[in-house]
């Protein structure tokens, strides 16, 4: 292992969507600051990765093909080194044009392409920063809850189908990861790469920004000015706001189906940033799980998956793996469902994120797909999938899953 060898550049720059909401004549408000951020990590005198986040609500896959292909290229790095990971906010325009919903902007997707490549030009000048690697984890406030939940319909006759209304019993990931880069020279933390799983979903309506995710970079702004955001797999994962009974109503329909969702207020963001600043500035202090370099592998594949009927799905599916040494990041281009969420592999923590290198939908697994719902039926339209995907997929992907976990643990040191 090449112990202090590690060395970033970091580069922000703020995004304004506020013009793709005045060609709509739309009454709206915003909440804060959406931003493209850059982080290239090398070790010594090699580039290992280069990570791109971005305040949106996923980047589209001609975006994706275009800037990897560009800094691949100028680098001479691997694709598969190259990470765009999306905060999955709803507070921006679709920039994907193969999802009907929100509503898709060819000029949107132009112009965080644009702003991606000139950044790229920019950051890659930037002075590197010698720096070690600490990784926290430590546990999230009770912020989030699980949205899928078995309960009675009165919609075409009485039965029971799968909504969404919190679940209390279902697990969520309540890890916060957090890797700080410390200066050597200065000894401050200059960058951090921070994953939460939780939609961001907590502005309520007519709202545009960044979500609960600007006011934690805030937040957290003294204790590093360079914040990477990451979403864990949270395609079934949203705020915890729950409906308080107020009338008669309320009560009746509590007694029949159980708790439900409010919708969300002004205060919901910066309340959800709250517990994870809170939480994040208590485990500062505490010692680091582990110390860890990038000098790990990157690898990549493309799943084709199946459909119901056994055909192909179009889109598929790319899982890519950072082996960091102690630290593991898979990176999937969906909206996976939380029972895809694995913590450890042998003596490495592991790093979850969705909302990477494009979107093609929602993956579920085979107990979702039985249990149907929004994520299994009604959001395919939205994705234009034309039926239910298989089963089998599931058992294939844990497969592919655990296949570049085993080969990129063989690359470690």
């Amino acid at each position: 292992m090449n112990k202090n060898k590690n060395f970033i550049q970091t580069y922000s720059k703020k995004v304004d969507i506020r013009k793709f909401y005045d060609n709509k004549n739309e009454n709206y408000k915003i909440s804060n600051e959406c931003f493209i951020s850059f982080l290239f990590i090398s070790n010594g005198k090699d580039l290992n990765n280069v990570l791109i986040t971005g305040d949106i609500i996923w980047f589209s896959s001609k975006c994706v093909k275009k800037v990897r292909n560009v800094i691949s290229k100028d680098l001479k790095i691997p694709i598969e080194a190259i990470i765009l990971a999306a905060s999955h906010t709803h507070g921006t325009p679709n920039p994907e044009s193969t999802i009907s919903n929100p509503f898709f902007s060819k000029d949107f997707d132009n112009y965080i392409t644009q702003q991606i490549l000139r950044s790229f030009n920019k950051a890659k000048v930037v002075k590197k920063k010698q720096v070690k690697l600490e990784f926290r984890r430590t546990l999230a406030g009770d912020f989030s809850v699980n949205r899928r939940r078995s309960a009675l319909n009165f919609t075409n006759g009485i039965k029971y189908n799968m909504q969404n209304l919190p679940n209390m019993k279902k697990p969520v990931d309540k890890n916060i990861d957090l890797i700080d880069f410390v200066s050597l020279k200065t000894k401050k933390i200059v960058a951090s790469i921070i994953k939460v799983t939780c939609h961001p979903v907590s502005s309520p309506k007519g709202v545009i920004g960044a979500d609960y995710i600007g006011y934690l970079r805030n937040k957290l702004y003294k204790r590093t000015p360079n914040l990477f955001f990451l979403q864990g797999l949270c395609g079934d994962i949203r705020p915890k706001v729950i409906k308080r009974n107020k009338n008669f109503k309320d009560y009746c329909i509590s007694l029949l189906i159980g708790k439900r969702f409010r919708k969300s207020n002004i205060f919901d963001s910066e309340n959800i940033s709250n517990k994870i600043s809170e939480n994040v500035f208590k485990c500062s202090n505490k010692k680091p799980n582990t110390k860890l370099d990038c000098s790990g592998k990157s690898l990549k594949l493309d799943c084709i998956l199946k459909l119901k009927s056994g055909n192909v799905f179009k889109k598929k599916l790319e899982i890519t793996i950072w082996n960091w040494n102690k630290v593991i990041f898979i990176f999937f281009n969906g909206e996976i469902l939380s029972g895809y969420n694995i913590s450890n592999y042998k003596k490495s923590k592991v790093i979850c994120v969705g909302y990477c290198n494009g979107m093609i939908g929602y993956i579920p697994t085979k107990k979702d797909i039985k249990e149907g719902g929004y994520e299994v039926d009604k959001s395919r339209s939205n994705f234009k999938i034309e039926e239910r995907l298989s089963e089998n997929n599931e058992l294939f992907i844990n497969s592919q899953i655990e296949n570049l976990l085993h080969k990129s643990s063989k690359h470690g040191l």
